[in-house]
């Protein structure tokens, strides 16, 4: 089976009304699948025999079980999708994935019933035309801030926002604003240097946040990273490769989901942080963050206090900060999966 943790934290919205003791309950937990590296089947195709460590098939059991548990649940991929096996390379070979296909490893996140998804590096190792026409098509956005076209133009949307519909403990229904916003480490403009190279930019992890979170904090009742990038310690460096614990720091995030190196955390391999594990400044909707990294799955739930009867509006956050230069943004309501809860 795949290897996954899980994680807790509280997440609440600012206010007095946010805090009565009588305020309902909305619990919510957010699930991610990362690396996951064309390992649909749970087979070695090298040895040519069954590896239960790996497969979508053993990590659909898992999302199955988890949403069982949690009804108001939403599901997260984060890179290193198309590339990994001897799958990907076929799908990528030559005349493999014609133009109006669908990409196999898009139509399995699709049936696994993903809310939204960044790029990981891995994604470019085919080049761009490959890329877009494994993307294209999708019935769930594709979100990554810090690269662009050559030409100043957004490769994919920096931002979006959806909208769910969840139940409180009290059953009552809320509809929630979920910000996502995705990175990719930079350093695919180094290792895909021969196909990258005049056709995209990329640009430091954290750098980007500070460009695009405020805009879209200021939309969100929640915002989640999607970060393909390790846990790195020691002092930000810009242009790091393995920039999440940075990343976690910048206001506005609440969930910063990361994965790219392969680890779980946490665990003893994980490096240990030299800077302070402080809580940046942050916007008054803010809430104590959760991070969750893993090499396929992991799983993190947070608990919202209801605190107005205005579903999916926060109490503080009343004003709109101007549109942050260089941000785009998408709102997207996909139809209800049948693996999922129905949702708007």
């Amino acid at each position: 089976m795949l290897a996954g943790f899980a994680c807790l934290g509280a997440a609440f919205l600012a206010g007095p009304a946010a805090r009565a003791a009588d305020a309902p309950r909305l619990r919510l937990r957010v699930l991610e699948t990362s690396d996951l590296h064309t390992a649909v089947m749970d087979w070695d195709y090298y040895r040519a025999k069954q590896d239960l460590s790996q497969g979508v098939v053993r990590t659909a059991s898992l999302v199955r079980a988890a949403r069982a548990e949690a009804p108001n649940c939403l599901l997260f991929d984060n890179g290193d999708l198309i590339q990994g096996n001897p799958l990907g390379d076929y799908v990528a070979r030559p005349g493999g994935l014609a133009a109006g296909e669908r990409h196999p490893l898009v139509a399995v996140l699709e049936a696994l019933g993903t809310d939204a998804a960044t790029v990981g590096n891995h994604e470019f190792n085919f080049g761009l035309d490959f890329l877009e026409r494994s993307l294209a098509g999708a019935k769930f956005p594709f979100v990554c801030a810090n690269i662009e076209r050559a030409d100043g133009s957004d490769f994919l949307p920096k931002t979006v926002v959806l909208e769910r519909t969840f139940v409180d403990a009290n059953g009552a229904a809320h509809t929630l604003r979920i910000g996502v916003v995705g990175f990719v480490t930079p350093q695919i403009m180094n290792w895909d240097r021969s196909k990258l190279e005049g056709r995209l930019k990329a640009f430091d992890i954290v750098d980007a946040a500070h460009a695009v979170v405020p805009d879209l904090r200021a939309r969100a009742d929640i915002v989640v990273g999607l970060c393909h990038a390790g846990i790195g310690g020691g002092p930000r460096l810009v242009g790091e490769e393995n920039a999440a614990l940075h990343l976690a720091e910048a206001a506005g995030l609440d969930i910063v989901l990361t994965g790219h190196s392969h680890r779980v955390f946490p665990a003893r391999t994980t490096p240990r942080p030299t800077m302070p594990m402080r809580r940046a400044a942050r916007s008054p909707a803010c809430r104590p963050r959760c991070r969750a990294s893993g090499a396929a799955t992991s799983a993190c739930s947070i608990s919202i206090w209801c605190a107005t009867a205005s579903a999916g509006s926060s109490p503080t956050s009343t004003s709109r900060p101007a549109r942050s230069p260089g941000a785009s943004t998408a709102s997207w309501s996909p139809p209800s999966s049948p693996m999922r809860p129905s949702r708007r």
